[in-house]
């Protein structure tokens, strides 16, 4: 493959365009989710409030954010509704231009995608050569549920972004810990770390798994022997860097933190919400989310799928989801998306 330097990278160009064309080709054809509005509000609260926090206060603002830069550069603007889905679809309709409304807030996600792409390509080339960064391109750019939730405005794109982003940084961290990577990491940390509560979820069993391959596998921290304090130190100022970087999203604000009643039983908006009470904490919002997320699960959630009903979910739901095929199950395009859904997830 010396003749062709470029080759893989080339392919793994064109492989990205294809999925980015069948992203932007949905966005007529699928009307607004659930979801929608109530990111479009949040985000348009910020930006048209100077920083306020009031809408969807029960997720991080990273997704409502994106979702609202590009209709707010268009020219809409917040209404003040109470509820944040009333927000959110006074918003869409304001401006008497639905589609394009919804088109400018549902491109604000297709960066993290990009960026996604970009970091799975540069990490695998690194660590495995351009082959396998290109299959894994491929195999990512191929996968039904990645490329729906491209097309839409929610937190699941820039949160599955923020966990590549920081796994990539983590082992950039691990490779040769200093300073200057060190507060890298914290800053990409922080920044996943407001794109969905969930990150606190998936991204500690990935950084186990990471920090256990470079020490048993590839023997790195003997490689580069220092001091466990040192590294223990550095590994601090990413937290501290983190947290910093987590507060400066939420506009560096100091309250007491609301109560989950406010946040779950109010629409998911603090809007007009009398001040809570307790001790005065730095992202009041960000603790309060935190906790309603808890209060929330601890109250039974029924489910239903394959002619059963669930309380509490079903571990059957994300393998079911990403095999799901179209009605016409004898098509190619099934067989490929099926078996890339299986080579990823391997």
């Amino acid at each position: 493959m010396r003749k062709w330097p470029y080759l893989f990278a080339t392919l793994a160009l064109l492989a990205t365009t294809l999925s980015l064309w069948r992203i932007v080709a949905s966005y007529h054809e699928i009307s607004q989710t659930m979801d929608e509005p109530l990111y479009l509000a949040t985000g348009m609260g910020l930006l048209d409030h100077h920083g306020k926090y009031t809408y969807l206060s029960n997720q991080p603002p990273d997704a409502g954010f994106a979702s609202a830069i590009f209709p707010f550069l268009d020219g809409a603007r917040s209404h003040d509704k109470d509820g944040t889905e009333d927000e959110g679809l006074a918003i869409l309709h304001g401006q008497d231009t639905y589609w394009r409304t919804l088109t400018l807030e549902r491109l604000g996600i297709l960066p993290f995608f990009i960026t996604g792409v970009f970091l799975l390509w540069t990490w695998c080339k690194k660590m495995f050569g351009d082959a396998v960064a290109f299959l894994t391109v491929l195999c990512y750019t191929l996968i039904p549920p990645v490329l729906s939730h491209a097309g839409i405005a929610n937190s699941d794109i820039p949160l599955t972004t923020g966990i590549i982003a920081s796994c990539c940084s983590l082992w950039w961290w691990t490779q040769r810990p200093d300073l200057k990577r060190s507060i890298v990491m914290g800053i990409v940390l922080g920044l996943s770390a407001c794109t969905k509560l969930t990150f606190f979820l998936f991204f500690p069993v990935a950084s186990v798994v990471i920090i256990g391959y470079e020490y048993f596998t590839n023997k790195l921290f003997l490689k580069n022997i220092r001091p466990i304090s040192k590294t223990f130190r550095l590994a601090a100022l990413s937290l501290l860097v983190s947290s910093l970087t987590i507060w400066a999203i939420y506009g560096f604000s100091v309250g007491t933190i609301p109560s989950d009643r406010e946040i779950l039983g109010g629409g998911g908006t603090l809007r007009n919400a009398p001040p809570g009470t307790g001790a005065v904490v730095p992202a009041p919002e960000f603790f309060g989310a935190i906790s309603s997320i808890i209060e929330y699960n601890s109250e039974p959630t029924v489910s239903y799928m394959f002619g059963k009903a669930y309380t509490g979910g079903s571990l059957l739901f994300f393998s079911s989801y990403a095999c799901a095929e179209d009605a016409d199950r004898a098509s190619y395009r099934c067989i490929v998306r099926r078996i890339s859904c299986f080579i990823s997830v391997g």
